[in-house]
């Protein structure tokens, strides 16, 4: 299934933009929040160099001003959705996987006081053990799951 797949939340009343060479549509969220959005708005700052989310936050911790103010600006932002989620299914853990999660820590120096001011909720703040592999090995696991339950049946009739 798709639970937890935020990236395909809608925002605003953006209609989603279908994903090159057809197939799925790129979640709104994902649309707006994704590291191609990041690399939007650091050129948008004037940000120079290598175009790429990956190397605004190396920049950043690397104590590039200019990175930071974009990593800042990106996780009040992001503060918003987790607002939004809290208010919705009051969460008391957020799980942050994939490449995201591995910079939390940057993004929560922007999100952490926009929090404070936007919802009481405090929801404790995690980085999924997974890591940027996260959505292989759930396939994989899918996968898995789906072939033995294949054998089980074809076993037992």
């Amino acid at each position: 299934g798709s639970a937890g797949e935020i990236g395909h939340l809608p925002v605003g009343d953006k209609r989603p933009r279908p994903r090159r060479g057809g197939g799925a549509v790129s979640g709104m969220l994902e649309q707006s929040f994704g590291a191609a959005a990041l690399v939007r708005r650091a050129r948008d700052t004037g940000m120079q160099g290598p175009p790429t989310a990956a190397a605004i936050f190396a920049a950043a911790r690397a104590g590039d001003a200019q990175a930071m103010d974009v990593v800042i600006a990106e996780g009040k932002a992001m503060a918003y959705v987790v607002a939004s989620i809290c208010a919705l299914l009051d969460a008391a853990l957020i799980v942050v996987g994939g490449g995201i999660g591995q910079i939390l820590d940057l993004l929560r120096l922007g999100m952490d006081g926009e929090l404070e001011r936007l919802t009481p909720a405090r929801p404790a703040m995690a980085v999924g053990d997974l890591g940027r592999d996260a959505v292989v090995v759930g396939a994989i696991a899918l996968g898995v799951e789906r072939a033995k339950e294949a054998v089980f049946t074809a076993r037992t009739g």
